[in-house]
């Protein structure tokens, strides 16, 4: 006979990537709905892209280090937004870079269950989008969310 377990068997952390674009949203909402519903916390990752950045040289990196930072504010802020009032705990990070990178690090830094991300809108030929890319790498659970 095995004993009963007391919570859930759902996830406990969820990574949710977000840009601040109406897929991210979706995922964003999803994600909060499942971590209230199993008691679990989310973090959510924002990579601001830094190949934009990289291809204008050094001279620029001071004042875009800046723009950088306002922008990761703002994202933080539109998430506060959403989640304020669901009781779900949750916490912000921002990175540069590519998107996948910085969210397979976040996962692995807190041993997420689970990621979730936003459907990309855009067809990208060269290097795919973020889901694809991290349903590929197979690491975690991924939920492309529409």
């Amino acid at each position: 006979m095995s004993s009963f377990e007391l919570g859930t068997d759902g996830p406990r952390v969820i990574v949710v990537g977000y840009n601040g674009s109406d897929t991210a949203a979706n995922a964003l909402a999803y994600a909060s709905g499942l971590a209230r519903r199993q008691g679990s916390s989310l973090v959510i990752a924002f990579a601001s892209p830094n190949s934009v950045l990289a291809a204008m040289g050094t001279t620029v990196d001071t004042s875009l280090a800046g723009v950088t930072h306002i922008i990761a504010q703002d994202m933080e802020h539109e998430v506060k937004l959403h989640l304020d009032g669901t009781g779900v705990s949750w916490r912000f990070v921002a990175g540069t870079g590519d998107p996948v990178q910085l969210l397979e690090c976040v996962a692995k830094q807190v041993q997420a269950d689970a990621v979730v991300v936003g459907h990309s809108r855009h067809q990208r030929r060269l290097v795919g989008s973020v889901a694809i890319r991290l349903v590929r790498s197979a690491k975690w659970p991924t939920i492309v969310v529409p």
